[in-house]
């Protein structure tokens, strides 16, 4: 028979094994999950990834399928993608553009974005899209204008997933700085 201190230590031996997104996320249920933001990831993910997952199957049978739901438990991983509502620090992106190189107030923007890991994607590529310059243009014999950032749409996306979703679960805030530091930023890189 197992002692009941065993038992503790062998849960924490256990816990420590697992990587945050693997937890379970303790006090949420199946109905804290917003079933359209799974139907819409699966059918993006069918699209753009080949996910083999019927967009119509149970939403139980996909977060299993995804290991986002282990013995009827969210783990944390499918609380920061698919939640309703933000439970944790990491759910939270504070987007500011400074008034110079140094980050001091006076902030010329300032946004605290909440939400989903793909809310907070988006809401920080919009808040760079507004703070950066564009060019904007009329083409002869065409009705629509042509914009041009001064920085390829993609790479400011992708820079932020990798920022937000880069493994580092402490991430608490990310600063999306003014365009003279991420310009010296893309040069580092090479881009």
């Amino acid at each position: 028979m197992i002692s009941a201190a065993e038992i503790r230590k062998l849960a924490r031996e256990e816990k420590r094994r697992l990587s945050w997104d693997e937890q379970i996320c303790e006090k949420t249920f199946l109905e804290d999950i917003d079933e359209k933001k799974i139907r819409w990831f699966v059918r993006e993910a069918g699209k753009q990834r080949r996910l083999n997952i019927s967009e119509d199957a149970p939403i139980d049978e996909v977060l299993v399928k995804l290991k986002l739901l282990t013995d009827r438990k969210l783990t944390n991983a499918a609380v920061l993608l698919f939640s309703r509502k933000s439970k944790f620090l990491q759910s939270e992106v504070k987007c500011i553009r400074f008034s110079g190189n140094e980050p001091i107030k006076p902030y010329i923007d300032f946004q605290t974005l909440e939400g989903t890991v793909f809310d907070l994607v988006d809401g920080a590529e919009d808040f760079v899209l507004r703070n950066i310059k564009k060019s904007i243009w009329l083409i002869p014999g065409q009705l629509q204008r042509e914009k041009k950032y001064e920085y390829p749409p993609d790479a400011i996306r992708e820079a932020i997933v990798n920022k937000i979703g880069g493994g580092k679960r402490n991430l608490r805030y990310v600063l999306i700085q003014n365009a003279a530091k991420m310009q010296q930023k893309m040069r580092q890189k090479g881009d």
